[in-house]
């Protein structure tokens, strides 16, 4: 069903996310490539961020996943990861997640409440795109049977409704967690597991 490729695994989790989010070069760069805006990918209650969202999925319909990879960057201390994905009619996105940029006190965010997460995707280039900072691709899926767009979409709705999951902590919610939680998400549902435990239990003598 699918093609399972595994690069070197991803080190232990350290804080830290993507920098020029809002930053004007990169903005015009994009412009200039025609790509997409930046969609956020929205929280519970916020309509205004919601429709963005929205429009974005409805502009893919019914589409199918080619490839996913889950990507590290290279840049220190952060080696921020992500997610990118090829749909089968063309196009090229990646999924982040970092903490909101308009947080006063972004240091809560090693506190067990944590802060506003800025979960996003985007139009990109192409698998390497390097953007933002240069990154290696840590797993890679090629997808041989139909895997439906909404396996990701739905990941990031359920996410942003999670009581606990829908915030940026340190510790726990972070770029690490989304990203690697999202493609096995996705290669489980890919491949029809529906078990309770990922790795089969063994059974030894003395249990």
């Amino acid at each position: 069903m699918s093609r399972f490729f595994s690069g070197r695994l991803p080190s232990a989790p350290t804080p830290g996310a993507s920098p020029y989010l809002h930053d004007k070069i990169i903005i015009t760069k994009r412009a200039a490539l025609g790509l997409e805006v930046l969609v956020r990918i929205p929280v519970v209650g916020a309509q205004e961020e919601a429709e963005p969202f929205f429009d974005w999925c409805r502009r893919h319909p019914n589409s199918s996943i080619q490839l996913m990879q889950l990507r590290k960057e290279r840049v220190a201390p952060f080696f921020h990861e992500y997610i990118t994905f090829r749909l089968k009619h063309g196009g090229s996105f990646r999924i982040d997640r970092r903490q909101s940029p308009n947080i006063l006190t972004p240091l809560q965010c090693i506190d067990d409440a944590g802060v506003e997460a800025f979960d996003s995707i985007e139009e990109i280039v192409d698998m390497e795109d390097s953007m933002y900072n240069p990154s290696d691709c840590l797993v890679h899926i090629d997808f041989t049977t139909d895997v439906h767009l909404c396996l990701i979409t739905d990941f990031c709705v359920t996410v942003s409704k999670h009581k606990r999951a829908n915030v940026y902590t340190v510790q726990r919610y972070n770029c690490y967690f989304y990203a690697q939680a999202m493609i096995l998400y996705v290669l489980c549902w890919a491949h029809g597991w529906t078990g309770d435990h990922i790795w089969v239990r063994a059974s030894y003598p003395w249990t």
